[in-house]
């Protein structure tokens, strides 16, 4: 029982560690064409986070600052089996809402050398809830609150080597908080109660070189390292066998991995109205092959265990196009692939990456050399995928299908002070 609920704190909190290190977007900047030219399209400072070299073909002061918005709704399918006792889950929905503001900020230094400092906020609230266990007693529930807070800061140096050629590098310190308040059956007759708070800093770093091969085509390319996540915190468990409730206090220290990142990024302007871009994201989620975790109750150790993940590495695509009406109103097109990041058996409620398309959105704005406003939107269509975490917790493992989808908007302002 005990490492049942230690694994699914740890699992949750690990899915806060993933919100923040590549998984949530950074800016809305390239929302409407989906993140097709991250690496390489670099219209404000904000590309500094996708691509640290990109800063260096700014030949202003740029501040930018915005915000995006998302909200993923599941559905969940399926039954868990404890200790042997098959217990069906008929319907369990899910929801959760984040929101993401950002400022970057990036500055020439003579003609070869550009510094940034970028900042994200990620804040997430969910929902999880299960309905009526059917088997064996009607009136048990499943309920997960969860919030999730991150905050990213990253300070960049870019340098041209050539005159189109330029090189960057840039450093993260992530802090995350992570808070969740669990219902739970763990065994047919006994029901727990979790509240559990953690939180813990991460740093990695990431790399990159952008490629201005003339004023219509650009090629990018990025590396975002891997860094080792502990994440600590404490919380109370009351658990309640039959009728007899009894409350502990709990600590758990949790150790992870999260993944490196490689971006490939290209746009070339084919007319003077119309400009395609493509990107490819290769994530080494191989890299997060396990979750460690130290556990005491009442202060005495309890549970001290790793568990293997296996994540496997996802290769996605992302394709956009611009088209330009005029000179200040522009409009943007994108289609996204992702792949699932999950092997068989493995699976997190919260997966990393799910097999889905994007279709995205959105206008650009520029009504001065000064100003640029743009306004983006997406949707994930997630394919239905088949849940197992069979390996992951074989003393009560889940099956199931899962539904999901996801609706992301968001607004970016920058101001470009001596253009």
């Amino acid at each position: 029982m005990k490492k049942h609920i230690f694994l699914y704190l740890a699992t949750a909190s690990l899915t806060s560690i993933l919100q923040a290190s590549i998984i949530s977007p950074w800016d809305a900047t390239n929302l409407g064409d989906g993140f097709a030219a991250g690496a390489a399209y670099g219209e404000s400072s904000t590309i500094q986070y996708y691509n640290p070299a990109g800063i260096a073909f700014i030949p202003h002061q740029s501040l930018s600052f915005g915000l995006i918005s998302d909200s993923v709704s599941t559905s969940f399918k399926g039954s868990t089996n404890i200790s042997g006792t098959t217990i069906n889950v008929p319907t369990s929905n899910g929801n959760d809402a984040a929101v993401y503001p950002n400022i970057a900020y990036s500055a020439p230094i003579g003609n070869r050398v550009a510094v940034g400092f970028s900042t994200k906020y990620d804040n997430v609230n969910g929902v999880n809830f299960g309905n009526q266990w059917d088997d064996p007693n009607p009136l048990f529930f499943l309920t997960n609150f969860d919030k999730q807070y991150s905050l990213t800061l990253q300070p960049t140096l870019a340098i041209k080597i050539i005159k189109n050629l330029s090189i960057g590098v840039g450093f993260n310190a992530i802090y995350n908080y992570n808070k969740n308040s669990v219902n739970m059956l763990v065994d047919p007759l006994t029901f727990a109660a979790v509240t559990f708070k953690a939180d813990g800093w991460s740093y990695n770093w990431n790399v990159g070189a952008d490629w201005h091969i003339n004023d219509k085509s650009a090629i990018g390319l990025s590396y975002r390292g891997q860094s080792n996540k502990i994440i600590s915190g404490n919380g109370s468990i009351t658990t309640i066998i039959v009728t007899t409730p009894t409350t502990a206090t709990m600590q758990s220290r949790i150790t992870a991995f999260t993944p490196s990142q490689l971006i490939a990024s290209g746009y070339t302007a084919l007319t003077s109205k119309l400009t395609v871009l493509a990107s490819a994201y290769y994530s080494f989620w191989s890299n997060l092959k396990h979750i460690t975790v130290d556990g005491k109750v009442n202060g005495s150790p309890s549970v001290d265990f790793s568990t293997d993940i296996k994540f496997k590495n996802t290769l996605n695509f992302a394709f956009g196009a611009h088209y330009a009406f005029t000179k200040k109103l522009m409009a943007k097109f994108g289609l996204g692939y992702t792949d699932d990041a999950t092997k068989s058996g493995y699976a997190l409620l919260s997966n990393p990456e799910i097999k889905g398309f994007t279709l995205s959105a959105g206008i650009r704005f520029q009504p001065n050399a000064k100003m640029i406003v743009n306004i983006g939107a997406a949707h994930v269509f997630q394919a239905n995928r088949k849940y197992s975490d069979s390996k992951l917790l074989p003393s009560a493992a889940t099956t199931g299908t899962i539904k999901a989808s996801t609706t992301m908007a968001g607004m970016q302002f920058t101001y470009n002070f001596d253009a």
